[in-house]
């Protein structure tokens, strides 16, 4: 691709740490300390999938269902009515796959076809066809998740103490989500995004 340069008084890292240390090559090189402290920030979600079936109509609603369910029983673990809205033309049932990131990959297709099984079991026969399936793999996506993300990418357990790089003159700022205080547990959601923001506007 084509290389270009951008001058800039300050550059704030909006990216979940490890994805930064991932991608951005940083001249001067972070001290290999701060290198592995910002990789032990797990990145929320990164490693997770969902599974999305769509269906002409909400019909298990017809039997009483919610379309909210927790299982043991097949691939998805949590599942939840992800219809659109109130007028029914489109309906949706969506699911966390709790299978680990290594164990889905070359895997997709069998999954599907037993998460769709899992649906029938739980909701009814029409849960057998529906007219769309996606399979959101977020662990292999090249720009949400790295590699120790797939054993460890739930809510990080400590926070940045430092939010500077000092070797570029606290220039370069930590920003982002997964820099909010894990104490308040915003950390990884839109909340901690916020959180995030405010700070570092505190520090330009």
């Amino acid at each position: 691709g084509n290389e270009y340069q951008i001058m800039s008084h300050k550059v704030i890292i909006a990216l979940p740490p490890r994805l930064a240390m991932k991608t951005i090559t940083f001249q001067p090189a972070l001290p290999s300390t701060r290198t592995s402290e910002l990789n032990s920030y797990a990145t929320w979600m990164a490693g997770h999938a969902k599974f999305i079936a769509v269906y002409d109509s909400d019909f298990w609603v017809k039997y009483g269902l919610s379309g909210d369910a927790f299982s043991h029983v097949g691939p998805l673990r949590e599942i939840h009515d992800a219809s659109s809205d109130s007028s029914h033309k489109e309906s949706a049932l969506f699911g966390f796959v709790g299978i680990s990131a290594v164990e889905r990959k070359g895997n997709e297709e069998a999954i599907r076809q037993a998460a769709i099984e899992q649906l029938v079991r739980m909701f009814g026969k029409e849960a057998a066809k529906p007219k769309l399936v996606v399979l959101q793999d977020w662990a292999q996506e090249t720009y949400t998740s790295t590699e120790s993300d797939f054993v460890s990418g739930g809510h990080a357990t400590s926070s940045i103490a430092i939010y500077t790089e000092a070797q570029f003159s606290h220039r370069l700022i930590w920003s982002g989500t997964e820099t909010a205080d894990f104490r308040a547990g915003h950390n990884g959601l839109l909340e901690g995004a916020l959180e995030a923001s405010v700070r570092t506007l505190g520090l330009l």
